[in-house]
C-alpha cells in the first residue's frame, strides 16, 4: 500500500507457459547429463591419480637432499583417504574413529586355495559414526583392502603415539605437567628462555629458542624476575655471555602450559564444525603428532586433509601454504582438454564407490551398499550415482543366456574361416536347416583342392596336408571344415592337436618364437593391469586366483616379480587352469606354455632338424563345439564313465574282436607300378 501511495505499481503476476517450462526443463536436463559425463570422467581420472599417490605413499620416494618427499601430514592424507575407499563415508565419520571401530571375524566358509587361505580367513568391519544424526554402525571392508588398510592403520596409529602418550598421563595426572626423563630434573626449578623450550619441544637437546617458547615467555614476562643463568652453557657449547637474565617459577609455567594442554585436548575432539570426536580421547584413531608445539598432544583434522589434497584460490595465496601431495609427486591429470596438477575432495571416493556399487550390482548387493551408505532407500543415492546414461540403460536391458555369450568367440571366426578356405580353392556354401547354419561343399572343390595341396599317402587312402602359419595341419578340411577358430586364428592353431611343428623350417619356426613372446609380454601386461588398476575398475568380485595374482604382484610392482610370476603361471598352467576365473588370461597362459615348449625344443641341439614336434591335447581339435557340448555333461571324462557304465550293464554292445580273416581278394589289382 505503501508502495502504491508513492505513485509505483503492484506486483505483477507471472507465471511460465507450459511449452517454455517444457522447454527449460529439456535444457536442464541436457545440462545435466554433459555435468554428469563430465563429472564421472574427472572422477576416474582423480581415482587413478590417487592410486599414484597411494604408491608413492608405499615407495617413500627422497627428494636430492635425501628427504623424503611426503611429509607426515601428507601421508596421514593419504592414509585418510585408504580408510574412505574402504567404505563409502564422510570425511568426519574415519576422523570420529577410535583405534578399536575395525574388526575382523572369522569366515563362515574356508575356501581352498592352498597356501593363500590366509587371504579369505577374515572379513573386515568398520565401526563408524553416520553422517546427518545416523547412528553408529559397522560397515563392511571390501575385500580386497583389507591390507592396504591395515597399513594405512599401522602408520596413522605410528604418527600418533606421542599424542597418545601425552592424552593418557594428562587423563591420570591433570595437574602435572609431562616431563621426559631428560628434563625431569627442572621440575620444580627457575625456568629460563632455553629452559622453557625444552619443556615446549620436549628436547633437551633442542636448540631453538624462538616460536612457541618466545611466545609463551613473553605472554608471562609480568611475572618474570633477574637471577642468575642457570644455563652456563650454550647449545654449541661456548660459555654464555649473559650472567643475569629473566626466569619464571616453576609454578607459573606449569600453571600457564597445562592451560595450553588442556585447551589443546579440547580442541582435538573437534573434527568438523559440527561433528566431535566422543568417547576415550587417548584411544582416538587421528590423534596426530606435529612438530610446531611437541608438549601439546594434537590432532588431524578436516582442514589439514583438504589443504592436502586439493586448494582452493584463496588458499594458494597464502605465505605459509605448501604444495599439495600431488604437487609434491608431480602427478597430474586431464581437465577439460588441459593438463594440470591431479587434485581430490574428500568426497570423491564416497561417489566413486557408490557408483562402482551400483555399477557391479550383482556382486555388491543392494544390501551391502546401503549398509555402507546408511539408507533405507537406493533412491536417496542418486546425487552419487555418475553412470552414463546409456551404462544405465544397458543394465536395464534384459540379460543375454549365458549359453549364447559362451559361443561368441565361436560365431565371431566364421568369416574369417570362410575367407582362409576361399584362399586354398576350397569353395563352400551355407545352407539353412532348421535356422542352423551348415557348411557344404562339392566333390568337384575337394578335387580341385587336393590338387594345390601336399598328398600323403597312406593304406591306400590319401592325407592332405594342410599349412598353416606355425608348421603344418593333419586335419582333412575338405572332409569336415575346421570350427577351431577364435577371434585370433593363429592363436587357436598353436593349442590345436592336429597341428605339427617342423624343426628347421625358419617361416614356421620364426613365427612360433615370434608368437611365444608376444603371448608373454601379453600376460606380463595383464598381471600389470591388474595390480594398477583392479581397485579402480571394479568393486568387491574376489575371484580366488585374481586375489592371489593381485596379492602376489603388489607386493613388489617391480619388473622381475611379474616375469617370474607369469613364469610360474605358464608352468603350473595345468595345475591351476581350474582356478582361474579369467577365460581370457588362461587361454594366454594355455597358449603361452604351449608355445615355449615349441621354443624349447626348435633351440634344444639334441634335437635333429627335421624332426616333428606335436602337443597332445584331445580336447583342443577342429570342432570346440563338440567340447563345449561334452563339458554340458560333465566333460569327457564322464562321458567315458557313463560309457563304461552302460557296456557293464549290456554287454552285448560291448566291442568285441572278431579276429583275422584273409580277404585278399578283395584288394583291387594296383598298376601305378606301369605308370612312368
Amino acid at each position: 500500500m505503501c508502495n502504491w501511495l508513492k505513485g509505483r505499481d503492484p506486483r505483477l503476476g507471472y507465471s511460465v507457459r507450459a511449452e517454455v517450462r517444457a522447454e527449460l526443463r529439456k535444457m536442464h536436463l541436457a545440462h545435466a547429463g554433459q555435468r554428469n559425463t563430465r563429472q564421472a570422467d574427472l572422477l576416474d581420472r582423480k581415482m587413478e591419480a590417487f592410486n599414484d599417490a597411494f604408491n608413492a605413499l608405499v615407495a617413500n620416494p627422497l627428494n636430492r637432499d635425501g628427504t623424503p618427499v611426503l611429509s607426515n601430514t601428507d601421508r596421514e592424507a593419504i592414509c585418510a583417504v585408504v580408510i574412505l575407499m574402504c567404505a563409502p563415508s564422510r570425511i568426519n565419520e574415519p576422523l570420529c574413529m577410535s583405534i578399536d571401530d575395525h574388526l575382523a571375524i572369522d569366515d563362515y566358509a574356508v575356501t581352498t586355495a592352498g597356501k593363500y587361505d590366509v587371504l579369505h580367513d577374515v572379513h573386515k568391519l568398520l565401526l563408524m559414526k553416520g553422517s546427518k544424526g545416523a547412528q553408529w554402525s559397522a560397515k563392511p571392508v571390501l575385500q580386497f583392502m583389507i591390507d592396504a588398510l591395515d597399513y594405512c592403520l599401522d602408520i596413522v596409529r605410528e604418527q600418533g603415539k606421542r599424542s597418545r602418550m601425552l592424552v593418557e598421563w594428562y587423563q591420570q595426572n591433570p595437574t602435572t605437567l609431562y616431563l621426559p626423563p631428560d628434563l625431569e630434573h627442572l621440575r620444580g626449578q627457575v625456568i629460563s628462555r632455553r629452559r622453557m623450550a625444552q619443556i615446549v619441544y620436549l628436547n633437551s637437546n633442542t636448540r631453538i629458542t624462538g616460536g612457541a617458547p618466545q611466545n609463551y615467555f613473553d605472554e608471562l614476562k609480568d611475572r618474570s624476575f633477574k637471577g642468575s643463568n642457570p644455563d652456563l652453557l650454550k647449545p654449541c657449547g661456548t660459555k654464555t655471555n649473559m650472567p643475569i637474565t629473566d626466569l619464571l617459577t616453576w609454578a607459573d609455567v606449569e600453571g600457564f602450559l597445562l592451560k595450553k594442554v588442556h585447551k589443546a585436548m579440547a580442541t582435538c575432539r573437534k573434527v568438523t564444525t559440527l561433528s566431535q570426536y566422543e568417547g576415550d580421547l587417548s584411544k582416538m584413531l587421528f590423534l596426530f603428532d606435529r612438530d610446531d608445539v611437541p608438549f601439546q598432544p594434537q590432532s588431524f583434522s578436516y582442514k589439514l586433509i583438504r589443504l592436502r589434497i586439493k586448494q582452493s584460490k584463496a588458499d594458494k595465496t597464502r605465505a605459509n601454504c605448501s604444495p599439495t601431495l600431488f604437487q609434491k609427486l608431480n602427478i597430474t591429470m586431464p581437465v577439460d582438454g588441459k593438463i594440470q596438477a591431479a587434485e581430490l575432495e574428500s568426497h570423491d571416493a564416497r561417489r566413486w564407490l557408490t557408483t562402482q556399487a551400483l555399477i557391479h550390482g550383482e556382486n555388491l548387493s543392494n544390501v551391502l551398499i546401503n549398509k555402507w551408505a546408511n539408507r533405507l532407500s537406493l533412491t536417496q543415492l542418486k546425487h552419487y550415482d555418475k553412470r552414463f546414461p546409456e551404462f544405465k540403460a544397458a543394465q536395464a536391458a534384459m540379460p543375454e543366456a549365458p549359453e549364447l555369450t559362451e559361443l561368441t568367440d565361436f560365431s565371431n571366426g566364421l568369416a574369417a574361416v570362410e575367407k582362409l578356405e576361399d584362399q586354398y580353392g576350397l569353395t563352400t556354401a551355407i545352407v539353412t536347416a532348421h535356422d542352423a547354419g551348415i557348411a557344404m561343399t562339392s566333390m568337384d572343390a575337394v578335387t580341385q583342392a587336393i590338387e594345390n595341396r601336399p598328398v600323403a599317402k597312406s593304406s591306400r587312402g590319401i592325407i592332405i596336408i594342410y599349412p598353416q602359419r606355425f608348421g603344418v595341419c593333419f586335419h582333412q578340411h575338405h572332409e569336415t571344415p575346421c570350427r577351431n577358430y577364435s577371434n585370433s586364428l593363429s592363436e587357436s592353431c598353436i593349442t590345436c592337436n592336429e597341428g605339427v611343428f617342423t624343426k628347421g623350417h625358419i617361416p614356421t619356426n620364426d613365427e612360433t618364437r615370434k608368437i611365444a613372446d608376444q603371448l608373454f609380454g601379453s600376460i606380463l601386461r595383464h598381471l600389470e593391469n591388474l595390480a594398477l588398476t583392479h581397485n579402480r575398475c571394479i568393486a568387491d568380485d574376489p575371484a580366488t586366483l585374481g586375489e592371489h595374482m593381485l596379492t602376489l604382484v603388489e607386493r613388489g610392482l617391480d619388473r622381475v616379480t611379474m616375469v617370474q610370476l607369469a613364469t610360474h603361471l605358464i608352468d603350473n598352467f595345468h595345475e591351476l587352469n581350474r582356478l582361474i576365473k579369467d577365460r581370457q588370461l588362461a587361454n594366454r597362459l594355455h597358449q603361452a606354455f604351449v608355445a615355449r615348449e615349441v621354443v624349447s625344443r626348435l633351440d634344444d641341439q639334441g634335437v635333429a632338424s627335421g624332426a616333428l614336434i606335436k602337443y597332445h591335447n584331445p580336447t583342443q581339435h577342429a570342432a570346440p563345439l563338440l567340447e563345449v557340448a561334452l563339458d554340458a555333461h560333465g566333460g569327457r571324462e564322464k562321458v567315458a564313465l557313463d560309457e563304461r557304465e552302460l557296456l557293464a550293464k549290456h554287454q552285448q554292445f560291448a566291442p568285441k574282436a572278431l579276429g583275422l580273416t584273409d580277404q585278399r581278394h578283395l584288394i583291387a589289382p594296383n598298376n601305378d607300378e606301369g605308370e612312368d
